[in-house]
């Protein structure tokens, strides 16, 4: 195959990837609209039509400022490949003379830093003026400043090591170098599974453990009947970014940890944090999280191979403009090549997070006795967030990791009458 081949080939796919996505926009558009006039039918004991439309006017900002996204990112990205940027800092980088496995890493960290610059502005009018007309930001611009440094000096702390070691791998090992790479990179990726709760998150947050004797207890009350061993619980301070509220589990074996977002602890009752909390440990003793990780690996496993095949694939190269073949050059054109395939593959993986949360769920309903409290805690998460009430089922498909509450409450609740209906 040609490099004008490939180019076409890539060109096609793209705009399949680019007018999908861009319809997905204005499908989901169309349904807040023409749902906007009153509250739906399920949800009208529970939200206001004021506090409804206010969701609905949030949910089109988003999804235009979508579009804006796209259009933007796509332009950026067609304008490099155009005027053969890719290759023109490639070929600039190389004469340099620091070493391949330097300049690999000065050509990735350079065009990840661009990237981000790059993307600033949007982030900005995201954060500063939609979250904040909404009432969700409480980020200073400091603070938005320095979590972006502070997040490309750990970009920098890590990868770059990692970048080298891998760059070595590629070089040394010969024409299994992949099977290599791809054990090294995994084994990383496990390892900072460990380290993120104890001292990657620290660096951005603080977490205090659960001051709330009552609800401390509780907690430890639920977790010892879920037979679920955690290393603590503890409080985030999510609100100095955000008023969105959440909880999560993170981290392995002794280090496991609960982690409940402050915005969360202060919004909802102490029986709905803990059917909140049943949700989640419903992740972990169902091993949800195992399953995920095993598909993340093995999509790893998989780009590796693709890495392998492409990495000496001279005509691939030419047609993006690179001058000779190298394995930043392959990380790059995988990161950009796959991103309209990907596009089309995530839903597999959405429809199973989906199932997952159906199932875990379900765990939740079991372990509380009951799925009004946590039916409330999501009602209740749901408008301080303002969600959409009314999602398309194809924008759902191809972009909800969770199922729409329009689809997880009738069926918990389904679930909940059955199981008293068998007691």
């Amino acid at each position: 195959m040609t490099a004008d081949h490939i180019f076409l080939l890539y060109a096609v796919c793209f705009c399949a990837y680019f007018l999908t996505e861009l319809a997905l926009n204005f499908l989901n558009i169309g349904n807040a609209k023409r749902h906007a006039s009153e509250v739906p039918i399920y949800f009208r004991d529970w939200t206001s039509q004021e506090d409804y439309q206010r969701s609905v006017a949030y949910t089109l900002e988003k999804q235009y400022f979508s579009i804006v996204n796209l259009l933007f990112s796509s332009f950026v990205l067609i304008a490099c490949i155009v005027s053969g940027f890719f290759g023109v800092l490639d070929s600039w980088m190389a004469t340099l003379g620091w070493g391949p496995y330097i300049t690999g890493c000065a050509y990735l960290f350079s065009l990840g830093f661009l990237s981000s610059l790059v993307r600033l502005p949007l982030d900005y009018y995201s954060r500063f003026s939609i979250e904040q007309r909404f009432g969700f930001n409480t980020m200073t611009i400091g603070l938005w400043l320095v979590d972006f440094l502070k997040s490309f000096i750990l970009q920098l702390v890590i990868g770059f090591p990692v970048l080298l070691c891998l760059f070595w791998i590629i070089d040394i090992l010969g024409v299994y170098w992949w099977i290599y790479g791809f054990l090294f990179v995994a084994g990383i990726q496990l390892v900072l599974l460990f380290l993120f709760p104890v001292f990657i998150a620290p660096l951005f947050n603080k977490f205090e453990k659960l001051q709330e004797q009552s609800l401390r207890e509780r907690i430890f009350e639920l977790a010892e009947k879920a037979g679920f061993k955690t290393s603590g619980i503890f409080v985030m301070d999510g609100s100095k970014r955000s008023n969105h509220g959440n909880a999560y589990f993170t981290g392995f074996g002794r280090y496991k940890r609960i982690v409940l977002f402050d915005t969360l602890v202060e919004l909802l009752k102490e029986q709905e944090v803990l059917a909140v909390l049943a949700h989640e440990i419903g992740h972990e003793k169902m091993n949800h999280i195992k399953k995920m990780l095993f598909v993340s690996i093995s999509v790893l496993f998989v780009g590796f191979w693709i890495l392998s095949v492409m990495m000496d694939y001279e005509p691939l190269f030419q047609a993006f403009g690179f001058q000779q073949t190298s394995a930043h050059g392959a990380l790059v054109l995988v990161g950009f090549i796959f991103e309209p395939v990907l596009f089309f593959i995530t839903p597999l993986f959405s429809s199973l997070s989906r199932k997952h949360e159906f199932e875990a769920d379900r765990f939740a309903v079991d372990l509380v006795g009951s799925s009004d409290d946590l039916r409330k805690a999501l009602l209740a998460l749901s408008g301080k967030s303002l969600s959409n009430l009314v999602p398309h089922p194809l924008f759902c498909f191809f972009h909800y990791s969770h199922p729409s509450l329009s689809e997880r409450l009738p069926a918990m609740e389904v679930y909940a009458a059955s199981k008293a209906a068998s007691a």
